[in-house]
């Protein structure tokens, strides 16, 4: 809902424009996982190595166009 929204912190890119909220697909911030905090390290990393590469491919299509 908006007032979630309102409520949530921002995140901000190194440049200082804001990020847009993500939506990962799971309902609660644990992943829906019985889990302990090494396996939601591990599903961070996961989380951001995907980011990482989606960006860097978007920056290989950039420099093709």
């Amino acid at each position: 809902t908006e007032q979630v929204k309102n409520n949530m912190a921002l995140g901000f890119y190194q440049n200082g424009t804001q990020a847009p909220f993500y939506d990962t697909g799971f309902d609660s911030p644990n992943g829906q996982m019985f889990s302990s905090v090494k396996d939601l390290a591990q599903l961070l990393q996961l989380m951001v190595n995907l980011f990482q590469r989606q960006a860097k491919q978007n920056k290989q299509n950039k420099t093709k166009n």
